[in-house]
């Protein structure tokens, strides 16, 4: 693990200095001597980082065992700061037992008190297990190493070199797909333009508020678009697959979507999760549905992710409406939650809840919600409650299109984010730049069969 350590260190360090290794418990027990035998409590502790373990986890912090002989307080304040976000429970991010790095602030001997700071919160449950391997390593994060190694640069030409390969395979998938796409206005292709989507918006009458919005299948470069005849008030543009630094583009097209000279976070909210439910939508009612749909549907979520990356409040306002769909009926109800499909994909911005935290209340709303279409098939059933045998199999194959769609919903999550981890999502979509893998793509294919 040692070179894992100044892996993480490296990331750590603005500076871009190597830091010393984690200490070991014999560390911990000189530092503690320090401590006991110091007056000055604060210059004793500067150098010393200690490696303790989590006893118990509470929603206002973590308790710490650092060999004192009573337990630290690690509030979650403190992780928050460090991790550089707002901190909903701490048990999502650790667990008991765990070792992490702390320094001491502070030591109250006659309240028995000890007051932590986090040294590391990189180095999070699961985390060391997966990058034990440096083959594993995400490739965002050796970019980031190559943006901020000044020494140990023999340490990142092997991380380099072992992801050559990897990096080879997923330049060729981009060239390949800017090669094999052409903009469906200009029939030129895209080496040297935006490559988007262009949306068909819906609105309700007499007003300029949006009811429905589909994204199309066919790409258009920006050029095509405003070259081509669109209403402004119907049509809009998406581009696609762009980097992080490239998101006011998206911003200038939201805000003219929604007729507003300034763009707000919200409009994400309002536009996206409705895309993605959209694209799969599409696909389910197609005779001969094929991979298009959900490339597409995989470059838009890649733009969702990418905005909850730049505005946390997006990650925020995703975990609080799963949370009030899960736990409130009103918020189940179809005006407080007019698309289950909708919600579902504000899953992938989620930091907090993956598919079977949401698998029940959503089953059960929707099993209520199709009541509907199945008296609307066959309003017998209204009279006939007992009597009829073929109840069930009416049911079932009056809502069998309503069970595919949830089915292909769940099945994207799946491929794309399948775990609660926003931050697994982030490095599959960002690495990949929004182009699904061939072995993705075959996922889905297999996926589908058995869907249908």
């Amino acid at each position: 693990m040692s070179g894992n350590k100044n892996f993480y260190s490296i990331l750590s360090n603005e500076t871009n200095e190597i830091n010393e290794p984690i200490k070991t418990n014999e560390h911990n027990k000189s530092i503690i001597n320090k401590i006991d035998n110091s007056k000055n409590v604060e210059e004793s502790l500067k150098p010393g980082i200690i490696f303790g373990t989590i006893k118990n986890i509470v929603g206002y912090g973590i308790f710490v065992d650092v060999g004192i002989g009573f337990n630290g307080l690690l509030h979650i304040s403190q992780i928050g700061k460090v991790l550089k976000k707002h901190i909903w429970n701490p048990s999502d991010i650790y667990e008991i037992n765990q070792q992490i790095p702390v320094k001491i602030l502070n030591i109250d001997k006659s309240n028995q008190k000890i007051l932590l700071e986090l040294v590391d919160l990189k180095i999070k449950k699961n985390d060391i297990d997966e990058w034990k391997n440096i083959l594993n390593l995400p490739l965002h994060l050796i970019k980031n190493i190559s943006e901020k190694v000044n020494k140990n640069k023999r340490y990142l030409i092997h991380v380099l070199n072992v992801n050559y390969n990897k990096l080879l395979n997923i330049n060729k998938i981009h060239e390949n797909f800017f090669k094999n796409n052409k903009c469906a206005i200009t029939k030129n292709d895209f080496k040297n333009e935006v490559i988007g989507i262009k949306i068909n918006i819906e609105r309700y009458p007499n007003s300029n508020e949006i009811s429905y919005i589909t994204p199309l299948i066919n790409y258009i470069s920006l050029n095509g678009y405003n070259s081509g005849n669109f209403s402004e008030n119907e049509d809009g543009w998406i581009p696609i697959c762009i980097d992080e630094n490239d998101l006011y583009l998206v911003e200038n097209k939201l805000a003219k979507i929604f007729g507003i000279d300034k763009f707000y976070v919200w409009m994400v909210m309002q536009i996206f999760p409705y895309m993605l439910n959209t694209m799969v939508v599409q696909e389910i009612t197609e005779q001969s549905p094929n991979n298009d749909y959900f490339i597409r549907y995989f470059h838009i979520a890649h733009i969702l992710v990418l905005f909850a990356k730049k505005y946390p409040e997006i990650r925020r306002l995703s975990d609080k409406k799963i949370s009030g769909f899960i736990s409130n009926d009103w918020n189940r109800s179809k005006k407080s939650t007019p698309s289950i499909g909708a919600l579902i994909s504000t899953l992938l911005v989620s930091e907090n809840y993956c598919w079977p935290d949401l698998a029940y209340p959503s089953l059960n709303e929707s099993f209520s919600r199709n009541v509907k279409w199945v008296l609307n098939h066959h309003p017998e059933l209204v009279e006939n409650i007992i009597l009829d045998s073929n109840r069930v199999e009416k049911t079932f194959k009056s809502t069998i299109g309503s069970l595919r769609l949830l089915m292909l919903h769940v099945g994207y999550q799946k491929i794309i984010k399948n775990s609660s981890s926003y931050w697994k999502c982030y490095d599959l979509l960002q690495s990949l730049n929004g182009i699904p893998t061939d072995d993705i793509i075959n996922e889905v294919s297999d996926f589908r069969k058995n869907v249908t």
